[in-house]
Formats: C-alpha cells, structure tokens, sequence
C-alpha cells in the first residue's frame, strides 16, 4: 500500500490553481472561481493516480479525466475527485468484466466559490462518505 503525502498534493494543487488564474477576473470572478476549482482538481487527481500507479487495482476519477470511462461508465463518481481500490468481476451473462469498487481511499471536494449553501451541500456530502 502507497504512503502519499496528500499535504504536499493538496498545497501543490492549489498553488497552481492560484498562479495559473492569478488575478485574472476579465471574464468575472464565478468564472475565476471556476478555472481555479477546475484546475486544482484536475492537479490534485494527477498526484493522486501518480501517488498510487504501482497499485494496479487503485484508480482516480475526476470530471477531465476519462481514462476509467470504458470500465466504470463515467469520469466522476459522487465526488470531484475520488481514489478507490476496485476489482475485477466476471458478468453474470457473457460480456465485458465489472469493474466494483471495494474501498474508498479518497474523497475530495472542491468549492472555490464564495456560495455558502454549495460550501456546505459539498461538505455534507464529504461527512456522507466516512458512514
């Protein structure tokens, strides 16, 4: 099992989530709140699925990631970005092998908005995930 400093991946993400759009509010600031989420996201997924590459049965889900597409149907599971161990199953009927998730290893929301109310569903959603 991988030890990942996600401290390091965190700050590094949004490090360059805030130099990439620094002070960049030409087009408003819901937007620069946009590009930087989208951004940190999309950094943050990359040093996680980095962290974990020697774990085959590991993989990270984030919206600009469709690597995990063909198996899992989707880019993002319930979350904007999600780490999970899965196994291969065979399918009840002939076809393609299931892909099921068997432990959750992260679950990352990001809300750069000011939006209480979207601070909080996000949150609601990250406590949802510890059951």
């Amino acid at each position: 099992m991988s030890l990942v400093d996600v401290n390091n991946l965190v700050l590094d993400a949004l490090g360059s989530a805030a130099q990439k759009f620094r002070n960049d509010v030409s087009r408003g600031r819901g937007n620069l709140h946009r590009r930087r989420s989208q951004e940190f996201v999309s950094k943050l997924g990359i040093g996680l699925e980095q962290a974990y590459e020697h774990e085959p049965d590991v993989i990270t889900m984030w919206q600009g990631n469709d690597s995990h597409r063909r198996d899992m149907g989707m880019n993002e599971l319930l979350f904007d970005v999600s780490t999970v161990r899965v196994k291969r199953t065979p399918p009840p009927r002939r076809g393609q092998e299931l892909s099921v998730i068997t432990e959750v290893l992260w679950s990352v929301e990001s809300e750069f908005a000011i939006n209480s109310r979207e601070t909080v569903y996000d949150f609601n959603k990250l406590v949802m995930s510890t059951a």
